[in-house]
């Protein structure tokens, strides 16, 4: 097995999807390999919040960009990626200090100021003194996604999908699987936090360490809200929100209280 293309892609995650879809934007044959039979690993497991406006510096200018391709491939490949926007809920004066750093940097058109009646009129919770809307962030299905853009490439000339094929090795140009050598002009390695199953010497060059994400996904029968929805501990995560001085007040008294 010893197709040419120009690109092979390593990892059919949402990475080398994208990866895939760029190539194919720009008239590039390609092939992918995945050593599954789809996607199932942090593509298909995340919450599908696209984060734009709480990141910073090259983060937000990508996730800007981002934004814009994941509506198009909805569209495209048919599955939902929407614009709902973002409800922050500030229970503490210190989360609503945060809040208001960031409206004053970002601007109305990125972060509405909402009291207590608004955030409660968008999302149902309680306790809160105040929030804020991020119009600009979207939610996507992920379980749909990567199966959906898979599906959409597959069907572009000069796509090709290996699935169940494990990658034993990478050089310059050659993918070596367990069912024969693929070659390209340039290979992408996608594989997530299995690069140093495949690449050790690179991901110890990188400092990659694997950490553990716990996800819950809850039913809540008639339930539906259409923002994504975040809280204090979202403050300290994101680095628009944590750098303010509310977010490092907030960590503070949470320190001493915690």
């Amino acid at each position: 097995m010893t197709p040419s293309s120009d690109l092979i892609v390593v990892g059919a995650g949402i990475v080398g999807l994208a990866h895939a879809v760029e190539a194919v934007a720009r008239g590039l044959s390609v092939t992918v390999v995945e050593r599954d039979e789809r996607a199932v690993g942090a593509s298909v497991r995340n919450f599908g919040h696209g984060c734009v406006t709480a990141q910073t510096g090259e983060a937000l200018a990508f996730g800007e960009r981002a934004r814009g391709t994941w509506l198009r491939m909805g569209r495209a490949a048919g599955f939902s990626a929407v614009e709902t926007g973002t409800v922050v809920v500030a229970r503490a004066a210190e989360e609503l200090a945060a809040l208001e750093e960031l409206a004053d940097e970002r601007g109305a058109d990125d972060v509405v100021l909402l009291d207590a009646a608004a955030v409660g009129g968008r999302v149902p919770v309680t306790g809160a003194l105040g929030g804020a809307f991020l119009p600009r962030d979207i939610r996507v299905d992920p379980r749909a996604a990567a199966p959906a853009i898979a599906a959409w490439l597959a069907r572009q000339p000069g796509v090709t999908f290996h699935w169940a094929t494990p990658v034993l090795g990478v050089d310059e140009g050659v993918v070596r699987t367990g069912r024969g050598e693929l070659r390209a002009d340039r290979v992408v390695v996608c594989t997530g936090h299995d690069l140093d199953r495949l690449l050790p010497e690179v991901a110890e060059e990188a400092g990659l360490q694997r950490c553990v994400l716990q996800m819950l996904q809850v039913r809540a029968p008639g339930l539906r809200i259409d923002p994504a929805v975040l809280t204090g501990s979202s403050m300290l995560r994101y680095p628009a929100l944590s750098r303010t001085a509310g977010a490092r007040a907030l960590r503070g008294r949470w320190a001493d209280e915690r």
